[in-house]
C-alpha cells in the first residue's frame, strides 16, 4: 500500500511540473552500451550412469535364514554387499561426518512395498526395527505395499517418520480427506546431474489383500490411467529416466507396460508375488527380484541427458542378485547393531520356551498346519478350524519353541471367528486348497469304472460322514471371514460370532499345554510329515 501511494504521489508531482525541453533519443551504439549482458547458460550435462537398486516384499527379515556359509539375506548383509560391491553411500548418523566419497551417491534405492510384518523382531514392535534399518540402508521411496499398513495408521506414520521413505501410490484416491495418508505420485530424484523420476503404484486388490478396514478412506483405481498420467507428468517436469515401483504381480502390471511402448521406461520393480520374475518389454527390464531381502535387482542405468526426452536411456542392464555370504565381506556395523539391541528386548518380553521340536516343521508341511488348527478348534470349542495356508509366513525350526516362534510364524492380528454352517458347506470349503484344517477331513476316493471324476467324502476326526444337512461349527480367523475371495464364508453364515481371542496367543497357550519335550517332540504329538508336500499348497 505504501509503495502505491508512492508512485501516486510521485505521478502526481509530475503532472504538475513543466514539461521537460525535448532529448534526443541515444543512437543505437549508445544503446547497445548501455544493454544489461547475457545470462551465461549453463553448460550442457553430459551422460552419467547411476546404479538403481531395488528390493520389495522385506517383511521385517532383518536377519536372513540359515547360518554359515548357508547364510541368505539379512539386511545387515544385504547392506554390506552394497557398500562393498556397488559403493553405496547409507544415511549416516547426524553426528557422523560427511563423507567425501558420498558427496555425488551413484547408487539409488527402492522398494516395492511390504516393509514391516514378519519376523517377531519387527512384527512385535509393530515393525519399528525395520524401520530404524531401512533409514540407514538409504531407501530413497517405495511403492506403497498392501501389508504397509498391518500395525494401523499411527504405527505406519512412526515407520514413516523414522525410515524416512517416500511412499507413492500413483492410483491410489483419497475418498475421506481426514483419512489421507498422504502418499505421493511420484517423486523426482537427482542422481549424477541425472533427473530420474520414481512413480509406485499399488495393486488393485489392495484392499482385499489385507483387512478391509485398514484402508478405510482409500481407494485403489486401476493403475494403468493413474501410470500414464504420471509418466507424462513426469516427463513434463523434466525427468531424464522414469522408474516404475508396483506393488503388484507381473500377471497385472506385465500387459499395462506391454501396451505402452512411448513410455519409454528405464525399469519397472514389481513386488507382492514373493518369487523371482524377470522379463524385457520394449527394452524395458521388468524384474521381481524374490522376498525377504533373499536378493535384489541391480540395473545399471546409463543417461545422456543432451538426447530428446524419452530418448535418453542409451543402457538399462538389469542382474538379480543373491544376498550371500563371502569371504571378506562382513555384515553393516550399524545395522546390525540395530538388530542385535531388537533381539534383545524381543528374548525379554517373548524368550519363554512353551515346548520343544526335534525336526522342524516347513511352513507348508501337514504338521504345520495341523499345530495352528488344532489350537484354533480347542480354543474356540469347534467342530472344525481352517485357515488359509498364505498365512503362515515362517517355518519352524528344530529345537525348543518360543513364544516369539509362533509370532514369527504368525504375524498378523487375527482374531478368531466361530460360524456356524450346514455340512454341505464345510465340504465346500475343505475341498478348497488354499485351506488346511483340523477336525474334519475330505478324502479323495477311486474312480469308478470308466468314470473321469473323482468322489470323495468328508468325515470328522471321529470317523462320522459330514452330514450334508447338520449344522456344525467351524472356527476361522477374521481376515478369512472378511477377505477370502476361496469361499464365501458371509454368505455360509452372515452372523458368525466375533471372538477376541488372538490367534496368535491360542497358538501358544495349546502349545504350552502340550508339554513337548526331547522325548516327545511337537510333531510327534501332531502326528503327519513336517516336509512340504511335492506340489505346494501355496
Amino acid at each position: 500500500m505504501r509503495t502505491h501511494l508512492i508512485a501516486l504521489v510521485a505521478l502526481g508531482l509530475t503532472a504538475c511540473q513543466p514539461e521537460p525541453p525535448h532529448t534526443p533519443a541515444p543512437q543505437p551504439s549508445q544503446t547497445a552500451a548501455k544493454a544489461a549482458p547475457t545470462a551465461p547458460q549453463p553448460p550442457p550435462r553430459a551422460p552419467a550412469t547411476v546404479t538403481l537398486l531395488y528390493t520389495t516384499d522385506e517383511h521385517g527379515w532383518l536377519f536372513g535364514k540359515g547360518q554359515g556359509e548357508k547364510l541368505r539375506g539379512g539386511a545387515a548383509e544385504a547392506l554390506g554387499q552394497w557398500i562393498a560391491d556397488e559403493h553405496h553411500c547409507p544415511k549416516e548418523p547426524p553426528t557422523a561426518a560427511p563423507s567425501p566419497a558420498c558427496a555425488n551417491p551413484s547408487t539409488l534405492l527402492l522398494s516395492g512395498g511390504d516393509h514391516f510384518t514378519g519376523p517377531a523382531i519387527s512384527t512385535y514392535f509393530r515393525g519399528l526395527p525395520m524401520a530404524h534399518a531401512m533409514a540407514r540402508m538409504g531407501y530413497v521411496a517405495s511403492a506403497f505395499g498392501n501389508h504397509d499398513f498391518d500395525f494401523g495408521r499411527d504405527a505406519f506414520e512412526q515407520n514413516r517418520r523414522a525410515n524416512g521413505i517416500t511412499y507413492l501410490a500413483a492410483n491410489a484416491r483419497v475418498t475421506d480427506p481426514a483419512k489421507d495418508p498422504k502418499f505421493s505420485a511420484s517423486i523426482i530424484v537427482e542422481r549424477r546431474g541425472l533427473h530420474i523420476a520414481v512413480i509406485g503404484v499399488a495393486t488393485q486388490d489392495t484392499a482385499r489383500e489385507a483387512l478391509p478396514s485398514a484402508f478405510e478412506g482409500i481407494a485403489f483405481d486401476p493403475p494403468e490411467p493413474a501410470l500414464n498420467r504420471a509418466v507424462d507428468n513426469a516427463y513434463t517436469s523434466g525427468a531424464d529416466a522414469v522408474v516404475v515401483l508396483a506393488h503388484a504381480c507381473e500377471d497385472e502390471i506385465l500387459p499395462i507396460v506391454e501396451r505402452h511402448p512411448e513410455w519409454a521406461l528405464a525399469f519397472v520393480g514389481l513386488g507382492h508375488c514373493h518369487r523371482r520374475f524377470q522379463k524385457s518389454v520394449h527394452n524395458t527390464p521388468v524384474v521381481m527380484p524374490g522376498f525377504r531381502l533373499d536378493a535384489f535387482a541391480r540395473v545399471e542405468l546409463t543417461v545422456d541427458p543432451s538426447l530428446p526426452i524419452r530418448h535418453r536411456v542409451t543402457q538399462n542392464l538389469a542382474t538379480t542378485v543373491n544376498v550371500r555370504p563371502r569371504e571378506g565381506l562382513g555384515p553393516d556395523v550399524a545395522v546390525d547393531q540395530i538388530r542385535a539391541e531388537s533381539q534383545t528386548k524381543l528374548l525379554a518380553a517373548l524368550g519363554d520356551v512353551i515346548g520343544f521340536s526335534a525336526e522342524g516343521m516347513d511352513d507348508d508341511s501337514q504338521a504345520m498346519g495341523r499345530w495352528i488348527t488344532r489350537a484354533m478348534r480347542e480354543a474356540a470349542h469347534t467342530d472344525i478350524a481352517l485357515t488359509n495356508w498364505t498365512g503362515i509366513r515362517d517355518s519352524l525350526a528344530a529345537g525348543p519353541i518360543r513364544k516369539l516362534d509362533v509370532v514369527s510364524i504368525l504375524p498378523f492380528d487375527n482374531t478368531l471367528v466361530v460360524l456356524r454352517v450346514k455340512g454341505s458347506a464345510v465340504d465346500r470349503m475343505l475341498g478348497e486348497r488354499a485351506y488346511v484344517a483340523s477336525g474334519a477331513t475330505r478324502t479323495r476316493l477311486p474312480a469308478p469304472d470308466g468314470a473321469k471324476r473323482h468322489p470323495h467324502e468328508t468325515r470328522l476326526d471321529n470317523g462320522t460322514l459330514i452330514d450334508p444337512d447338520k449344522v456344525y461349527t467351524v472356527a476361522v480367523t477374521n481376515f478369512l471371514y472378511d477377505v477370502s475371495r476361496d469361499f464365501n464364508f458371509v454368505a455360509a453364515d452372515p452372523s458368525p460370532t466375533r471372538t477376541s481371542i488372538s490367534l496368535q496367543n491360542a497358538v501358544i497357550t495349546w502349545t504350552a499345554k502340550a508339554k513337548s519335550t526331547e522325548k516327545k517332540p511337537l510333531e510327534h504329538i501332531l502326528g503327519g510329515s513336517t516336509k512340504p508336500p511335492p506340489r505346494t499348497q501355496k
